[in-house]
């Protein structure tokens, strides 16, 4: 009996250690995904010209919910990606031209400014989507595109330049829960020990 309690003791202090041991998990993060409809709309040479034409799909994540009714403005974000399904532009290889500006009604984005560019040696690429709403100055209308270009003049290099108007995609949204850490889990593992030896005494 003595041995038993024993290795109970030394299973929950294991416990005990392991939870201590614990970094302390990450809060949720909330990602919001944008597909964009086809591009429809081609200038200068070797641009995409024919079906089936590209669209642009983004993502940004943050660290809390969207506001519910959020007034059309700039956000904090934790990363965020752009893609036109050939050029992906990052938080970590691009900048953003403008800030990432939106807006939200009853929990759904319905205005938003995702401008993202990339200055290379000898190309100058931006990909972006849309939807600004009348009141601001540079008000168009939903417009996702897609551009690929040399900033210097000298020999030309291929353009890519496809865009729509008028036809704006949708976002979605969704959360990650992060894993448990690993010593939170031996924890929990050796408390489940330790509660069945402790059944297993109490029957015996």
């Amino acid at each position: 009996m003595a041995a038993t309690r024993i290795a109970v003791m030394v299973v929950l202090a294991s416990a005990s250690l392991a939870f201590g041991l614990a970094p302390t998990a990450s809060a949720n993060t909330y990602t919001y995904t944008y597909t964009g409809n086809p591009l429809s709309s081609c200038s200068g040479p070797g641009c995409v010209a024919s079906a089936p034409y590209p669209s642009i799909t983004a993502s940004f994540t943050v660290a809390s919910p969207l506001g519910a009714n959020l007034s059309y403005g700039p956000i904090s974000f934790l990363s965020y990606s752009i893609t036109d399904g050939t050029e992906v532009l990052t938080n970590l290889n691009s900048t953003l031209e403008t800030p990432l500006d939106i807006e939200t009604v009853a929990g759904v984005i319905t205005e938003w400014d995702f401008f993202a560019e990339q200055f290379g040696v000898s190309t100058y690429t931006e990909i972006y989507t849309s939807n600004i709403p009348p009141s601001t100055p540079s008000y168009c209308c939903p417009e996702d595109a897609s551009l690929d270009q040399a900033p210097y003049s000298g020999p030309s290099l291929p353009v890519i330049n496809n865009a729509n108007f008028f036809d704006a995609g949708t976002w979605t949204e969704t959360s990650t829960t992060p894993e448990p850490p690993t010593p939170a889990l031996l924890g929990m593992g050796l408390l489940a020990l330790g509660a069945a030896v402790l059944r297993g005494k109490q029957t015996a």
